[in-house]
C-alpha cells in the first residue's frame, strides 16, 4: 500500500475546506512529511509514522498524523481558540471519513488522539502546535487469508 493514497487525499481535504479557510483566514498550507518548512507560520504536516502490514492477512494497521502550527499571541500565550477551532473541524472532516484505495478496504478509520496545543521547542514563546492521530485499518482486496 502506498502511504500517499492516504495521505493525498487527506491533504487535498484540508486545503480544500471552506471551513478551515475561514478559520485560518487564507488557503491552509499542508506539506506531506513531519517537518514544518522554514519560513512557514501557520501550516500543516501530514505523515504515517507507522503502517505495520501482517504477512499473513494482509491488513495494515497504521497511523496518519496531521500537525497544526500556528503562530502564538504576541505576548506569548498560545492561540486556544484557534487551535480548538481546527482540532474541532479537522475532527469533523475525518472521523469515519476515509478516502477511497485502489484495490483495498477500509475497516476502520477513526480519530483516536487530540493532542496540543504544545510549545514548538526551537521557538516555544512564538509558536504552538497540536497533533491529530488518525488510526485506519485496511486490507488488500481479493487477498486470500490460509
Amino acid at each position: 500500500m502506498n502511504p500517499y493514497d492516504i495521505i493525498n487525499p487527506a491533504q487535498l481535504s484540508i486545503i480544500g475546506d471552506d471551513e478551515l479557510i475561514e478559520i485560518i483566514g487564507d488557503t491552509p498550507k499542508a506539506i506531506k512529511g513531519p517537518r514544518k518548512p522554514d519560513g512557514w507560520d501557520e501550516c500543516f504536516t501530514l505523515h504515517i509514522p507507522s503502517n505495520p502490514r501482517d504477512p499473513d492477512t494482509k491488513i495494515h494497521n497504521g497511523t496518519l498524523n496531521i500537525n497544526y502550527y500556528c503562530p502564538n499571541h504576541p505576548d506569548g500565550n498560545v492561540d486556544m481558540d484557534k487551535h480548538g477551532q481546527v482540532v474541532e473541524r479537522l475532527i469533523e472532516l475525518f472521523d469515519d471519513n476515509w478516502p477511497k484505495i485502489e484495490g483495498y478496504k477500509i475497516s476502520d478509520w477513526s480519530v483516536r488522539e487530540p493532542l496540543g496545543p504544545i510549545p514548538v521547542t526551537e521557538n516555544p514563546k512564538g509558536e504552538s502546535y497540536t497533533s491529530l492521530r488518525i488510526g485506519f485499518v485496511v486490507r488488500k482486496i481479493n487477498s486470500e487469508v490460509i
